[in-house]
């Protein structure tokens, strides 16, 4: 699933002279993405969830192009700017595009697409919750097209029907979304509460913003982090220089990094708290069973707000032609 976002970009007279659009600025555009079956929603995405599975799930590659698209640099009908390219945006009105990967319960192939053959009544829809338009500083937006890609897998009949006569039970990979907000500052201890997670987790995704969900003053970095599970400890404290790279690693999740390419920005970093050995592994943690859930994280630098990000199972059902998602409690 994939979200194409157009928009005519027009900068202030006094950013003309600027090479690109803030890191993330047209990727930022997405507030929120609610992922729905019939009536029910099954998934809801904070434009901090997208990043953060972009930022893992990406290779280096691709997501050096999402990185580039979402500064501006891909104009409609144009061949992607180089990151180095010395040109400036200047005063001219540009159309720009960019492509938004959606890691909704329907990523992972075949075996995890969702079957309509299961439950044909019941429609899959997704709401989109668009950011302000002074989200992109210096900058005026108009003309915002959206579209959403998907693929689309086809069964035989016999296939379809094979679903439809019988109960089907398959797991399914889902995020939840926390986040806490305090006082800006260095040397900060503060402690999340994740109380509302249900999934079979198999990491924590965890970045630091502003409130205004800009980067900040400066680069945000996580001194340790210690995940309490009914006030014990699940794996001890862990430095934030490993979860900002090997932990990652050794799951065989990828390292990306939002940097700071234009002078003054800001870089974001994603630390990943490992759980299972694998991402959406079985040997990860039951959140369900747990009445109080608590993330202690040491900041060196906070700057303002903490995104925590769940990845995870849980369990859809498809019997009698509807469908329907367990989440534990």
């Amino acid at each position: 699933m994939y979200v194409r976002i157009q928009v005519d970009v027009d900068m202030a007279a006094s950013a003309t002279s600027d090479k690109e659009l803030p890191a993330l600025a047209l990727a930022r555009l997405i507030d929120r993405a609610e992922i729905m079956v019939g009536n029910s929603t099954w998934q809801t995405m904070e434009n901090a969830d997208i990043i953060a599975m972009a930022a893992t799930q990406l290779s280096n590659g691709a997501y050096g192009i999402l990185d580039a698209q979402a500064r501006g640099k891909q104009v409609v009908d144009a061949k992607l700017v180089d990151m180095n390219n010395d040109d400036v945006i200047g005063a001219d009105k540009r159309t720009c595009v960019c492509w938004i990967p959606l890691y909704s319960f329907t990523a992972g192939g075949p075996a995890r697409a969702h079957l309509v053959a299961g439950a044909p009544h019941q429609s899959v829809r997704v709401k989109l919750t668009y950011a302000s338009a002074a989200s992109i500083p210096n900058s005026t937006l108009t003309d915002l097209q959206v579209q959403l890609w998907n693929r689309q897998h086809i069964m035989t009949n016999a296939e379809r029907e094979q679903i439809r006569n019988n109960t089907v039970a398959k797991t399914i990979r889902l995020t939840q979304h926390a986040e806490h907000s305090d006082t800006a500052g260095t040397n900060k201890s503060i402690t999340v509460e994740l109380d509302s997670f249900s999934l079979l987790a198999s990491h924590l995704i965890i970045t630091s913003e502003a409130d205004n969900d800009s980067p900040g003053a400066a680069q945000a970095f996580l001194k340790s982090a210690e995940l309490l599970l009914n006030t014990s400890t699940h794996s001890g404290v862990l430095s934030g220089p490993f979860m900002q790279g090997a932990a990652a690693a050794s799951m065989g999740l990828e390292v990306n990094n939002v940097d700071g390419v234009v002078k003054d920005s800001v870089r974001r970093d994603f630390y990943v708290f490992p759980i299972a050995s694998t991402p959406y592994g079985a040997d990860g943690c039951p959140m369900n069973r747990f009445d109080t859930i608590r993330l202690k994280l040491n900041w060196g630098q906070f700057n303002g707000k903490v995104h925590v990000t769940c990845v995870g199972t849980t369990t859809a059902v498809y019997k009698n032609q509807a469908a329907s998602v367990l989440y534990f409690s």
